[in-house]
């Protein structure tokens, strides 16, 4: 039986989620950088930060796979390596795992800024842009008529 003072209590250690894993394994991130990089994100305050640790939270119980994430925007080597910063700035993260952990994310972006082996999501249209090209145009054309 538990002692009487860590009866009720949350785990506050809780292991790093499955994406978040297979993300520092792309990376080649070791055990320690990842944990910090996830207590980091547990920790913080600011919005991205949060945000992202809902997603990993909540990619845990879907069967996605680090490749189907990657392709999306959230996921782009800009916005992740600008979430770390952002956990260096908040204090949540050591500028010396910060580092290590950002030029190893670097070593797996090619020349445009994309994740190596990993093809780039396709780039959203216009708002007026339909399936078959341009719909406010035919829209326009047909009201004018």
């Amino acid at each position: 039986m538990r002692p009487q003072w860590q009866r009720g209590r949350v785990d506050s250690n809780p292991p790093v989620p499955r994406l978040l894993r297979e993300l520092g394994a792309f990376w080649g991130v070791d055990d320690v950088q990842l944990r910090c990089l996830w207590q980091g994100l547990r920790r913080a305050k600011w919005q991205r930060a949060t945000d992202w640790n809902a997603v990993m939270v909540g990619y845990e119980r879907q069967p996605l796979t680090l490749h189907d994430l990657l392709p999306q925007g959230g996921c782009a080597p800009v916005v992740l390596l600008g979430l770390i910063e952002e956990l260096v700035w908040e204090r949540r993260l050591s500028r010396t795992t910060a580092t290590q952990v950002q030029e190893q994310a670097l070593a797996c972006v090619d020349a445009r800024g994309h994740w190596r082996g990993v093809p780039p999501a396709p780039r959203p249209g216009p708002a007026w842009e339909g399936p078959d090209g341009y719909e406010l145009a035919q829209v326009m054309h047909h009201y004018w008529r």
